[in-house]
């Protein structure tokens, strides 16, 4: 019996090596499909990274030819109001622009509006007399009214 049980319990060390064996194979295979991930994943973020910083530089880029042609349209209205209005820019370069400017609920002068005098009626021409007709209709052959 002694040699039974020596061989039970190498057939029993054999079988728990192999399962040790193979479990730490499937421990190491998972550790290498990990790493591979987490590689990808980084390069992932790394990639986002880029893409995040090249979208706030083109933003950024933008941002500041906006505000150059914003400068440029500013200098254009304040050289129309020099020329255009050089009594108001007095005020205003003057930094007294409540006088200058009409205040927000400030009540505005407004010129009465006149009603158009009527345009008077045109007399009846005779029934020969086409050539003092004012409407140009007339003037021409085979009008008809």
């Amino acid at each position: 019996m002694h040699f039974l049980d020596v061989l039970i319990a190498l057939s029993a060390g054999v079988l728990v090596g192999i399962l040790v064996g193979r479990r730490t194979s499937l421990d190491r295979l998972r550790c290498r499909e990990l790493e591979t991930e987490l590689a990808s994943a980084r390069a992932g973020a790394n990639r986002y990274r880029e893409e995040v910083a090249s979208h706030f530089t083109k933003t950024s880029e933008l941002v500041q030819g906006l505000t150059l042609q914003y400068r440029t349209v500013y200098d254009h209205l304040a050289e129309g109001a020099r020329t255009l209005c050089p009594e108001r820019m007095l005020e205003l370069s003057q930094g007294d622009s409540a006088k200058a400017l009409p205040a927000a609920g400030a009540p505005r002068e407004i010129e009465p509006v006149h009603e158009p005098e009527p345009i008077p009626e045109p007399s009846e021409p005779a029934e020969d007399d086409t050539e003092s007709d004012p409407r140009p209709e007339a003037h021409h052959v085979g009008a008809s009214l």
